[in-house]
């Protein structure tokens, strides 16, 4: 009986140590060809098996198959075995990062150790990280309220400047919101159909709506708008920068009042105002008290010169040729004045003093220039004794200077007279009046 249970026993020790062998085979037949460490460990750290690829890390340990491992990992192994669940660890191995898996195996006798180099995922993590620091900082420095929201409006994500612009306490208040309720109701129609916009053309700025605080006050915005596309390419979110202009508003409003005060003491003044671009000397606008003092009348010029070329209380027996190539809708009242007050008196010195059968009365424009010219075949003058004399020249020179303009007068005793005006053109604007 004792020589069977000794045979029974041999038999049980050989098959079971052949079974270990086998598995122990079996199990190197994948980790020998995994490019990453692979061990088997018992309780008591040993290394029982070690893959090729595991040689580099052990010779780090300062260990070898056949021995224990540190007891940093031992105790991780301990603690799979009795937990009999799976952990995990991170191994710093030169320059590089390995997770460590802990996997009991079986009865939990042993411990497979499995290490993956994730290197390059652990610079991918810390290179986000930093992105979305970077992200987080500019977010938290802008001056704006920055919002993203998801295709269909509702908040994602918004700034603690957005909680001061609407009113909230933190972001949670304003979480899976719709941003239609954040503009007060005239403004969605129009909200909804901007967003339409936006994801069609991408980007969108400069877009103003009224914001609905939480208290129940009102806000003026100004939105630019960006749409966020996945990896794909696909249209997957919004993100928004609000600027509160209610600032920008007030001084919009303080300037219209101002402006308004203005024109009202503008137009009542009883003194003529005219006022002039410095750098063009091109009349911009021209009170009604000017243009009484002036005597401007409402017919166009063309019409006013071709009148007083005709009038005989001026030329008296003159016979006037009028020429003409220009071509404008209606210039500034003083200046029309100032053209036909010209050629009226361009007209009376000839008729009173040239003793010329024929004057000429030319316009021609040259660029921003108008030029007006009124010549005479009488008897001409010296212009050096004529200095001071008057013959109406000194009005003319007089009205040419006030308006930024040039005057040339040709005369010789028995030659004629030739008088030339250069004036800047300066059309009348709609509400010059």
């Amino acid at each position: 009986m004792q020589e069977t249970d000794k045979t029974h026993r041999l038999v049980t020790d050989i098959t079971e140590r052949k079974q270990r062998e086998a598995e122990m085979a079996w199990l190197a037949q994948f980790p020998g060809e995994n490019p990453n460490p692979v061990l088997r460990l018992d309780r008591d750290g040993i290394i029982r098996y070690g893959n090729k690829a595991s040689g580099p890390l052990l010779e780090t340990w300062g260990c070898r198959e056949g021995e224990r491992i540190p007891d940093r990992w031992h105790h991780i192994v301990l603690e799979t075995l009795s937990s009999r669940r799976v952990q995990q660890a991170e191994c710093v191995w030169g320059s590089r990062v390995l997770a460590l898996t802990f996997a009991p195996v079986g009865e939990a006798t042993c411990v497979h150790l499995y290490a993956l180099d994730v290197t390059d995922r652990k610079r991918a993590e810390e290179a986000l990280r930093l992105s979305e620091e970077k992200y987080k900082s500019l977010v938290d420095a802008c001056p704006d309220a920055v919002v993203m929201t998801d295709l269909d409006g509702q908040i994602l994500f918004a700034s603690r400047q957005t909680w001061q612009l609407l009113k909230v306490e933190d972001s949670e208040e304003l979480a899976g919101r719709s941003v239609f309720d954040c503009v007060i109701p005239e403004d969605r129609a129009r909200l909804a159909a901007n967003l339409a916009r936006l994801v069609a053309a991408g980007m969108r700025s400069g877009t103003e709506y009224t914001c609905l605080r939480a208290d129940g006050t009102t806000v003026p915005t100004e939105t630019s708008s960006m749409l966020i596309r996945d990896v794909a390419g696909r249209p997957k979110a919004l993100i928004a920068v609000i600027r509160d202009i209610s600032g920008r508003k007030e001084a919009e409003e303080a300037l219209r009042q101002h402006h308004d005060q203005l024109q009202t003491i503008f137009e009542g003044m009883i003194e003529g105002l005219v006022i002039t671009d410095i750098e063009t000397k091109r009349f911009m606008r021209v009170n009604a008290s000017l243009c009484r003092m002036l005597g401007y009348s409402e017919e166009e010029l063309l019409a006013a010169i071709a009148h007083l070329a005709n009038d005989c209380s001026v030329t008296g027996r003159l016979r006037i040729v009028f020429h003409s190539n220009v071509k404008f809708k209606r210039l500034a009242a003083v200046l029309e004045n100032v053209i036909y007050r010209i050629v009226q008196e361009g007209l009376t010195n000839a008729s009173r003093h040239s003793q010329s059968d024929v004057v000429r009365v030319t316009l021609r424009r040259h660029g921003s220039k108008l030029r007006i010219e009124i010549q005479d075949w009488g008897t001409g003058f010296d212009l050096k004794t004529a200095q001071g004399r008057g013959f109406g020249l000194s009005g003319i020179r007089e009205r040419t200077r006030l308006l930024g303009g040039r005057c040339r007068i040709h005369s010789q005793p028995g030659q004629g007279t030739r008088i030339v005006v250069d004036l800047p053109l300066a059309e009348r604007e709609a509400d010059a009046l």
